[in-house]
């Protein structure tokens, strides 16, 4: 198993990463990779 800890990015338009993760879901399923959806703010 490999893991990796993504800290952040600057200037990534805030939510352009995880939407953009969020939008490949199926391709990094394939691949055997979760990408879990973000925990709703509270």
């Amino acid at each position: 198993m490999q893991i990796v800890f993504h800290a952040g990015a600057h200037n990534t338009d805030e939510d352009r990463i995880i939407k953009c993760l969020l939008k490949n879901r199926p391709d990094f399923s394939n691949l055997g990779v979760n990408v879990p959806p973000p925990e709703p703010l509270s």
